[in-house]
């Protein structure tokens, strides 16, 4: 019997995970020199929570997904959890960490936060925009926001190689 026991939660149908199997496999290695045993764990565990000791979230997280659901619980049973709910909920706030980052005057990208009441404001930008999905993901822009080709608006498109990420410009519009 190992010191400690920690639930890996992923989703093995997650096609762009924060961690691949390849880095899942070295991180129990290592945590077995440590006298940790991992187990990696799915939405269908839910109930098993209570077993562990820890929880590390290795899925994408979101508050409107189990991710969240996972971390309340497990921070409620009074397991070490990283990724912790409250860091979920400020996390995924791009809102929060847009006023959070200006407020403590710590530099970032010229930013906008577009609603349905001022759509019509990505017409007028003339810089390089980043569009961020609220809960955090990463689908396309035109996935995202229903954009279309342009030369207005220029966005960044990610797509993942195993190992790194990958960045590439796509101009977007409104439809």
């Amino acid at each position: 019997r190992s010191k400690y026991d920690l639930a890996i939660l992923v989703d093995p149908l997650e096609s762009e995970p924060p961690s691949d199997k390849r880095a899942l496999k070295k991180f129990i290695e290592i945590a077995d020199t440590m006298d940790i045993r991992c187990e990696l764990i799915t939405e269908d565990d839910y109930n098993r929570i209570p077993e562990f000791d820890a929880l590390f979230i290795r899925q994408v997280t979101a508050v409107n997904n189990p991710t969240y659901r996972f971390s309340r619980r497990a921070f409620t049973e009074g397991l070490v959890v990283i990724d912790d709910p409250w860091s979920i909920l400020k996390c995924t706030n791009k809102v929060y960490l847009t006023e959070l980052l200006s407020l403590n005057k710590i530099p970032i990208p010229n930013s906008i936060i577009v609603s349905k009441d001022n759509l019509d404001t990505v017409h007028r930008v003339s810089r390089t925009t980043l569009p961020a999905i609220p809960e955090g993901a990463s689908p396309s822009c035109r996935e995202s926001l229903r954009l279309k080709p342009s030369s207005r608006t220029t966005s960044l498109r990610s797509s993942r190689k195993p190992g790194r990420w990958h960045w590439k410009a796509t101009r977007c519009t409104r439809t």
